[in-house]
């Protein structure tokens, strides 16, 4: 093994060091194998659920879903397919906040619904998911999440303001 192939060696055959297909520069590496930054990320996206009822994965919501669906994941996946629910995928595993569902009867809340229709047309999935996490202006700096309990039409007005930004 020659010598450049040595300082690579501890990433071989690890296909979660890539981004966009590029490896690290070697002076970041080790920075990158004890937290890569793109898993910072989503631990802080999956952080800032965690107020509002936190996350499930596709498995989780399947289970949660039997109780009220005859075929609970053909509905999971209508609702996802359609995007009427905000979900995202990391490590070929599909999450979804559950903040969007009245968990009582485990169905999408309309007021979410509204809001993610607004929005789908300018953000792919996980942009979806960080419009929510994060403090947005139009809600007083408050993230639209937590402004939801309290004012759902001012965080419909935020998503028509950010789609209309968004489109230029």
């Amino acid at each position: 093994m020659d010598s450049a192939m040595a300082d690579w060696s501890p990433l071989r055959g690890s296909a979660r060091f890539l981004w966009n297909g590029v490896l690290p520069e070697r002076r970041d590496i080790r920075r990158q194998v004890s937290l890569p930054r793109h898993t910072r990320a989503i631990a802080d996206l999956h952080a800032a659920f965690q107020s509002t009822g936190g996350i499930a994965n596709s498995n989780e919501m399947t289970v949660r879903l039997r109780a009220h669906y005859d075929q609970p994941i053909s509905q999971l996946a209508r609702w996802i397919v359609a995007r009427d629910v905000v979900s995202y995928t990391e490590c070929s595993e599909t999450f979804l906040p559950l903040f969007q569902f009245e968990l009582a009867q485990m169905s999408p809340r309309q007021d979410v619904r509204t809001v993610i229709a607004e929005l789908v047309s300018v953000f792919d999935d996980l942009e979806l998911a960080w419009w929510f996490a994060e403090s947005n202006a139009w809600v007083s700096g408050s993230t639209p999440v937590d402004s939801l309990r309290g004012d759902p039409g001012a965080v419909l007005n935020a998503a028509r303001a950010d789609r209309f930004v968004a489109n230029g």
